[in-house]
């Protein structure tokens, strides 16, 4: 699988360009979402997750 490649300025462009959701907007928005979602790709994804036993978490920087 081949992914498309953007220079930094497309890239910020296209994050400028993005619609911004208010939270009710976007729960519709996960809803509809979930209503069109495989149910044994959720699940899958589901016992993925709980298998997780130590979070990613993204460390801030050390300050030099």
């Amino acid at each position: 699988m081949t992914f498309p490649v953007y220079s930094k300025c497309a890239a910020r462009e296209a994050g400028r360009s993005l619609p911004r959701l208010d939270m009710d907007a976007y729960m519709v928005f996960l809803s509809e979402s979930m209503t069109h979602a495989d149910p044994m790709k959720v699940a899958r994804q589901k016992a993925l997750e709980e298998r997780i036993q130590v979070p990613f978490r993204i460390l801030p920087e050390a300050s030099e």
